[in-house]
């Protein structure tokens, strides 16, 4: 059919006639020969979102622990398996090793409520794992946990994380928080961001030697306290829509964030309504990033402990996911 309108539109300008019907005719045989060199070129494979992932494991951890039979029933892949997770850096871990994984974290978490008779909740996050920042899922499991808990019993909240939500780590902190019993974060690492709001909802922190805690200033992107900066320091006519959009967002993350981890500091850092510390954690002093030591914690005044039960660090390390080919870190 395209090779008779094409035959007849030559036929047009082969014969002489209006100018302008025969240009029109030269523009229409133009345009549908390339429509037809692109309909017969060959497509690229087009990438799409619904490809399965492979089964990973849950990373907020608590007794019962059913870790084990819930691979089981995702059915995992073979630890051969090309598939990686998070462009390529870490190896598909088998369905033989999420379960010995299970088995060894079951154990240790045994282990730490026996000799502590607490109850241990561990938040941990890797590419491993569920997720590798702070979820919905994990306010689902950290709720779920807590509410099978007595209301006196201690709880060890073990954190490994880089933060994630707010949402999360609001609802996670408030109902540590809530717990009658004493409540105590373990940081044989890093507790960054979110971790750290979490933190603050304990009555004690321990921390390793150089494992370390981070800002809370919220992030719109960009640090929200830098935008509103940006936003003062530049006249009204020459600051964008999407600007003062952004700055008003980030005004209300600010007080949001400054007001609920004082709400958390309550009753075991301050009695009298004080917000000094939550008021330094979120001013954007530092980069989100900058890690706040030991020694720095304790000097604006967190109840902090240094040392850390071996326990506690192997229960982080036996998640641990090494890249194909070996560690980059070896010793013995």
């Amino acid at each position: 059919m395209l090779s008779d309108l094409i035959a007849g539109l030559q036929a047009v300008l082969e014969r002489p006639g209006d100018p302008v019907l025969i240009g029109f005719a030269g523009v229409v045989i133009v345009a549908l020969g390339g429509a037809i060199m692109m309909l017969r070129r060959p497509r690229p494979p087009v990438a799409r979102w619904e490809e399965p992932r492979e089964p990973q494991q849950p990373h907020v951890q608590a007794r019962p622990f059913q870790t084990a039979p819930d691979v089981q029933a995702r059915g995992a892949l073979d630890e051969d398996d090309d598939h990686d997770h998070h462009d390529g850096a870490y190896p598909s871990p088998s369905a033989n090793e999420l379960q010995q994984r299970a088995r060894k974290m079951g154990m240790l978490i045994d282990k730490i409520e026996a000799s502590r008779k607490t109850r241990v909740i561990s938040i941990i996050h890797r590419e491993s794992l569920e997720s590798d920042y702070l979820v919905l899922n994990d306010l689902e499991d950290v709720l779920t946990a807590l509410n099978s808990t007595p209301p006196d019993k201690p709880l060890d909240i073990v954190l490994h994380t880089r933060g994630g939500l707010s949402l999360a780590a609001m609802q996670i902190s408030r109902a540590i928080k809530a717990h009658k019993g004493r409540k105590t974060a373990f940081v044989p690492y890093y507790a960054m961001s979110a971790g750290t709001m979490i933190a603050l909802a304990c009555d004690e922190i321990v921390m390793a030697p150089h494992a370390c805690l981070g800002p809370i200033d919220p992030q719109i992107g960009f640090p929200a306290v830098s935008i509103l900066r940006v936003a003062k320091q530049k006249p009204v006519e020459l600051i964008s829509d999407q600007l003062l959009l952004y700055a008003d967002i980030s005004e209300k993350a600010m007080r949001e964030a400054r007001e609920h981890a004082c709400e958390l500091m309550q009753g075991t850092y301050s009695t009298d309504g004080s917000c000094a510390i939550s008021d330094l954690l979120v001013s954007g002093r530092w980069t989100h990033g900058n890690p706040i030591t030991v020694t720095e914690a304790r000097e604006m005044g967190l109840n902090v402990k240094a040392g850390m039960p071996a326990d506690f660090v192997d229960l982080v390390r036996v998640h641990r996911v090494s890249r194909r080919g070996g560690p980059s870190v070896a010793f013995r």
